[in-house]
Formats: structure tokens, C-alpha cells, sequence
């Protein structure tokens, strides 16, 4: 009876497809975290310039980058020196990669020579295996200078164009919430930022669920998605739902305060004994839709963790944003600022001739006066009108007046003069002026008129009573 059993050969454990690739000093620090941690059925790889570095990692695979160019000593700060050393040792990268890798995060820390140069071509290397491509870097703090940052910005610029997806931790942020840490203990933050990140993904595909999230629902929202923003919360309680997926969609040290502007989501719920409802999943998914719209496409997945109890943990990965909904910190094309010195003449090379410059147009003529505005007739006889305006005059004659000779002025003035100051010194002259009247001096002629010295006298006369009596008879003061 059992020769007739049919035999399954099942294959054996293939290797994860999964690869988590530290870059540099600071990439290498935060896989070697996530190693300690555990992450289930993903790989880890990390290279570095830094042979001392390496030795200390207890990472199983490792690749020393650029042992001719730099023999170990790192790139000292120096992108180039590390964009060379990647070049240099790329063959051995791909060799690894390609024997079952279908997902490589990129970790790298931005602003220093190996994670800044190296993480570009490495991420390239992967692309051109046709692997699905996510960064992972964070910005340096600002206390380590502008020349960092700037460094920083530059690195991020590359690696964009060479990953499907970028998240972008701020490490500044850190800073904001635990600035009273130690600088070591900081750094470890950040470390921990990187494997959240991480974990968060890769576990939405290794781990199985009841509504499972493949491989395939990762790519179709991480694919080309540009940058990207991930967030991940617990919760417990009676609105548990609710505070989840805002702690989730707000969360400052993943910098994902706003989901905005993003067309692809992808979402994995975790639960414990005290399992999530439907109405619970509702409230999760209403709430993402109603910050990004009815438009995006949104893929969840849930999956079961005894270890959780009565809490919920979810992880959301939101890409596809348009740049106005990127925040400025993270923008990697800045508007360009043109500055026109107004001292500054136009250089030309030797020799070359000048552009022909074309002189501006004349300024148009300014426009003509307004015409009066013409009298029309009138609509309506109103019958007869009266003209109360005065007629003018025919014309205006003004007098002219010629100006007196200035030499004839001159002289009427001097015997003015001479006739004013013998006037006021000749004692005889000023008493015949007070004697004789003006009229009589000047000769002016003047008519001797004729007066009556007849008294005339009224007929009413005063009483002693204070009253008028006619006590004149008489009508001309005679005797009739």
C-alpha cells in the first residue's frame, strides 16, 4: 500500500531575496545593528574603504572597496575617492547580488567620502540586475558643518537617479527630541531610525499573513517611486485604530507629517492575540484616503504577532509625490537665483566679435488731447430759451505804455533829491510852506463862491416842556 504513495520532493531553503547593503562607515554601523537585531530571511552585505571597519563587523559578507586605490585607509572625506573605490570593486558586488537578490536596500549615511561616492554605484550595479532599488540614507546634524551637508545634498541627488525609492531620514530631527543625549547615543538613534525603516519593509514580505503581502504589491508601489516616506506606530485601547494611523502618518523622526501628494501606498497591519476588527481596518484605510485622496492606490496587508498582546502595529510606505509636495529640506533642485551685476560689462573672448545689439524701440508718442466734445443738437424744442449770459466785448484793447527813458528818470530823481534836502535845511522856505497854502504854491485855480449871510431859521422852536411848537407864523421869516 505505501509503494503507492506518491513522493514530493521539496525543495530546500533558498536564500532570502532580500540584500541589506551597508555603504561606508555609517552605513556599515546601522547593518551591523540590524544584524544584532534580526531581521528574518533577509542578507546582509557591507563594504567599506575602511579595512579596520570591516574587521569589526560581525557580518558574515563583506568587500573591502577599492584596496589598490585607497589599501585601506578609507577615502578620507573624499567623494571621489570613494565613487573611484566602488568602481574599483564593483565586479565582486554584482557577483553576490545577483545569485538571488530581488530587493537591496542601500543604507548609507550622506556626507562623508565612502557612503556619499560609493552608494551611487552600488545602487547602479543593482538597478542594472534589474533589482528593486531602495535607499535608505540620513542627512548629517547640523553641528557637523555646512561642508558636510552640502556634500550630503550632492550624494542624494546621485543616488536618486539611481533608485527606484528614497527615504531620507533627518538626522536634525533627532536632535529636536533627544538633544540631551550623548553624541554616541545619538548616532545610535539614528541607527535605530535605519532599522525601523528597514524591518518595517522587508517584514511586510517575509512575514506571511491572512490577507498576504507579496513581493509583487512592494514592487508595483515602490517601483520608480522617487522619494519616499515611511512611517510605523503601535497602539492599544479603545480608539487604538485611530491613534495608530495618526501617530503613524505624523511621525517627526521619519519626517512623514504630511502623506499628501502621494499616489501609492502600501500598508501592513499587525496584530496580536486581541485580533483587529473590520471596522477597525476601516477607520485606517478611510483616514489615508481621505489625506491623499480617492485616486491612490492603496495595498494592505495584515499579519498576526502573539508578542503584541492587545496592540496594533502598522507600517505605511507612501511614494509617487509630486515635487510641490516634497518638503524644502528635502528638495533636491532648489530654484536657481541669477545675479546681474549692474558695474559688470559683458565679457567677450578675444577676438570674438560682438553680438549685434539691437537698440530698444523708440517710445510711442504719447497720445493726442482729447478732442472737445462736440455739441449736438438738441433731442427737444423746448420753445423759447433765454440767453442770461452778458455778451462780451468785440475785443479787448489793453493801453500800452511806453517805459520812461532811464537817463531822463535818472534826473528827475536827482532834482527830487536836491529839492527835498533844501527843503528841510532853508528855515525861510519851510515858513513860507507853513504860510502859504498848498492850492495857492501849485496855482491851482479854485471858484470864489457867493454865500448868503442871512441866518436861516427854522419855524419849530423847543418849549420849556421839551415838546416842537410852530411858533413861526411866518413862512419866509417875514412879515407876509
Amino acid at each position: 500500500m505505501f509503494d503507492d504513495l506518491v513522493t514530493f520532493n521539496l525543495p530546500a531553503d533558498e536564500e532570502p531575496i532580500i540584500t541589506v547593503i551597508g555603504v561606508g562607515g555609517g552605513g556599515c554601523n546601522a547593518v551591523n545593528r540590524m544584524y544584532s537585531a534580526g531581521i528574518r530571511d533577509v542578507d546582509f552585505l557591507v563594504v567599506n574603504t575602511d579595512s579596520q571597519a570591516l574587521a569589526a563587523s560581525p557580518v558574515d559578507r563583506k568587500i573591502q572597496l577599492g584596496s589598490t586605490l585607497t589599501e585601506g585607509r578609507g577615502a578620507g572625506n573624499r567623494s571621489d575617492v570613494g565613487e573611484q573605490a566602488a568602481i574599483e570593486s564593483i565586479n565582486e558586488i554584482s557577483e553576490i547580488l545577483q545569485r538571488n537578490t530581488k530587493m537591496a536596500f542601500i543604507v548609507a549615511g550622506m556626507g562623508k567620502g565612502t557612503g556619499t561616492g560609493a552608494a551611487p554605484v552600488v545602487a547602479r550595479a543593482c538597478k542594472e540586475l534589474n533589482i528593486l532599488t531602495v535607499g535608505v540614507v540620513t542627512l548629517p546634524f547640523t553641528i557637523e558643518g555646512p561642508t558636510r551637508r552640502h556634500q550630503a545634498l550632492q550624494g542624494i541627488k546621485r543616488l536618486k537617479d539611481e533608485v527606484d525609492a528614497l527615504l531620507i531620514i533627518h538626522n536634525e530631527k533627532l536632535r529636536e527630541m533627544y538633544g540631551s543625549l550623548s553624541l554616541g547615543e545619538a548616532f545610535k538613534k539614528a541607527d535605530d531610525i535605519l532599522l525601523l525603516a528597514v524591518k518595517g519593509i522587508a517584514e511586510i514580505i517575509t512575514i506571511h499573513g491572512y490577507i498576504n503581502v507579496d513581493f509583487a504589491d512592494v514592487q508595483s508601489v515602490m517601483i520608480n517611486g522617487g522619494i519616499a516616506f515611511m512611517g510605523s506606530s503601535t497602539a492599544r485601547g479603545y480608539d487604538r485604530a485611530r491613534q495608530v494611523i495618526d501617530e503613524t502618518i505624523t511621525s517627526p523622526l521619519l519626517n512623514s507629517n504630511d502623506i499628501r501628494g502621494a499616489s501609492r501606498v502600501l500598508l501592513n497591519i499587525t496584530s496580536g492575540r486581541d485580533e483587529i476588527t473590520v471596522d477597525e481596518v476601516g477607520i485606517i484605510t478611510d483616514i489615508i484616503t481621505g489625506r491623499t485622496g480617492s485616486s491612490v492606490n492603496v495595498i494592505w496587508g495584515t499579519c498576526t504577532d502573539e508578542t503584541l498582546t492587545d496592540e496594533i502595529r502598522i507600517t505605511l510606505v507612501a511614494t509617487g509625490f509630486s515635487d510641490e509636495a516634497i518638503p524644502d529640506w528635502i528638495s533636491l533642485n532648489p530654484p536657481k537665483r541669477e545675479v546681474i551685476r549692474l558695474d559688470s560689462k559683458p565679457a567677450t573672448a578675444p577676438g570674438q566679435p560682438r553680438a549685434a545689439v539691437t537698440p530698444p524701440p523708440p517710445p510711442p508718442p504719447p497720445p493726442p488731447p482729447p478732442a472737445p466734445p462736440a455739441q449736438s443738437e438738441p433731442v427737444f424744442d423746448e420753445g423759447l430759451t433765454v440767453n442770461m449770459r452778458e455778451p462780451l466785448a468785440d475785443s479787448i484793447h489793453f493801453s500800452h505804455q511806453e517805459s520812461p527813458d532811464p537817463a531822463e528818470e535818472k534826473m528827475k530823481n536827482e532834482r527830487l533829491r536836491q529839492f527835498n534836502y533844501h527843503s528841510i535845511s532853508n528855515p525861510d522856505l519851510i515858513d513860507e510852506v507853513e504860510r502859504v497854502p498848498a492850492y495857492k504854491r501849485k496855482k491851482f485855480p479854485v471858484q470864489q463862491e457867493m454865500f448868503t449871510e442871512q441866518e436861516s431859521q427854522s419855524r419849530y422852536t423847543i418849549g420849556p416842556d421839551a415838546k416842537l411848537r410852530a411858533n413861526n407864523s411866518y413862512l419866509f421869516d417875514v412879515v407876509d
